[in-house]
């Protein structure tokens, strides 16, 4: 249950009716599949912007609601005709997968067939929402932090949160049982978003990544993100393929316009 929203949350809620002409309609729910929170962006005929609190994150959710604002504020400050949204499909899963098969062969080893083929369905997915949401989320930390400082504990406690939740993906074990290039990817766009959020939070949430190997290859990501220059979803979309190129997996994902994903798919 969401109990009464900050003043500064009801103002970003506002701000999103004024830019898109639909409110917000808060839902709470058992379990999302990533993340704290999601949002269902309204299609035309709809009055209400829908955004899914896990509901053992309520406490959070006077900056939650005003995060996943600032994503829907990026979408509709695109062109009409650049509002996208990344999908996978038969022929990215196929160029995928071909990619780690060998990995993959490994791994048969030491998880059973059947649990190894939901691992490989939840860390696919699980990567290409961390590549496609990071580069955003960056940018809407940085926006929150300067315009809205009455959130600022919040936002600090959903981070430590979150931080501490990626963590244990450090741990050795971790590391071995999951496909070396989706473990690279991952932690090296872990390592790129805490550092930036380092920068302006005076935080020290990428200390733990320093000295891993693929704190190299996160500083690439991190020097791609800082050539980021506008506030909508097209520099998103670019800053997301980029990171993709650098991390070898070009090809995982493709954009297609919001219209034609069905509202089910969201």
């Amino acid at each position: 249950m969401v109990s009464s929203l900050p003043k500064a949350t009801l103002a970003i809620i506002e701000t999103v009716r004024e830019k898109t002409g639909k409110g917000i309609k808060i839902e709470t729910v058992p379990n999302l599949p990533v993340g704290l929170a999601k949002t269902r962006i309204a299609r035309e005929g709809m009055d209400f912007h829908t955004i899914f609190l896990g509901e053992s994150y309520t406490s959070l959710a006077g900056y939650l609601v005003a995060h996943e604002c600032g994503h829907i504020l990026r979408f509709f400050a695109a062109p009409e005709s650049e509002r996208k949204v990344p999908i996978s499909n038969e022929r990215t899963r196929r160029i995928a997968f071909a990619q780690i098969q060998k990995e993959l062969s490994v791994l048969k080893a030491m998880i059973p067939p059947p649990a190894l083929t939901e691992l490989v369905e939840m860390w696919y997915h699980g990567l290409i929402h961390q590549l496609t949401s990071q580069p955003a989320d960056v940018m809407i930390e940085r926006w929150l932090h300067s315009e809205y400082p009455d959130l600022r504990n919040l936002q600090r406690k959903a981070l430590d949160l979150i931080h501490k939740q990626t963590i244990p993906a450090l741990d050795s074990k971790v590391a071995k049982m999951t496909p070396r290039t989706i473990y690279i990817a991952s932690m090296a766009a872990n390592y790129a978003f805490f550092k930036a959020l380092d920068t302006f939070l005076g935080t020290h949430y990428a200390q733990p990544f320093e000295k891993e190997p693929f704190a190299t290859t996160g500083k690439r990501l991190l020097e791609v993100l800082g050539t980021a220059s506008g506030d909508s979803l097209v520099e998103d979309i670019r800053i997301a393929n980029s990171w993709a190129h650098v991390l070898g997996i070009t090809g995982w994902f493709e954009w297609i316009p919001y219209k034609s994903v069905s509202i089910t798919e969201q």
